[in-house]
């Protein structure tokens, strides 16, 4: 499995300005391109397994590496994000990279400090160990409308919604 980047939003572009305040966005960028995909979670519905940055972009990976049929993705111009740091779904941590990046990611998180705690898998209870932590995610997807909509899509293309920041 591989690494993700972790994004923060920047402030002044309609292609993210209505990505909940606090969603994990994770990408995996290619060097040539001026635009990059992204898929995020934002737990708005208040689920318990989502508490922390780190819990949602467990979602957001795992619906990436699945290619997953999900309203929660787009491509969106790089000027309109700024990389923060790396997810490893395998160890459910997030890692920081930048000089300004602990502050970049509380400010999105509506903190005045960030809590390490949010860089972790878990928020106090036992971190779901390897891959499984992504199937046990997407499992809980399988029955939904989104998966059902897939299915349809896959059998009427025509059907097929389309992605925000595609024309």
């Amino acid at each position: 499995m591989r690494e993700f980047v972790l994004y923060v939003p920047r402030g002044g572009y309609s292609a993210t300005a209505d990505i909940a305040r606090g969603s994990a966005i994770v990408g995996v960028p290619r060097a040539d391109a001026a635009e990059v995909e992204v898929y995020f979670e934002g737990a708005i519905f208040g689920q318990e397994n989502m508490r922390t940055l780190a819990d949602r972009a467990t979602h957001a990976a795992g619906r990436m590496a699945e290619r997953y049929a999900t309203s929660a993705t787009r491509i969106v111009p790089r000027d309109a994000l700024t990389a923060v740091g790396t997810f490893d779904p395998l160890q459910g941590l997030i890692t920081l990279t930048g000089l300004d990046s602990e502050r970049a990611v509380a400010v999105w998180l509506g903190m005045p400090r960030l809590d390490p705690a949010e860089l972790q898998q878990g928020s106090g209870r036992a971190p779901h160990s390897g891959p499984r932590s992504l199937r046990a995610g997407r499992a809980r997807h399988r029955h939904s409308f989104a998966g059902r909509g897939a299915d349809r899509a896959r059998r009427h293309p025509s059907r097929s919604p389309r992605r925000l920041g595609r024309p």
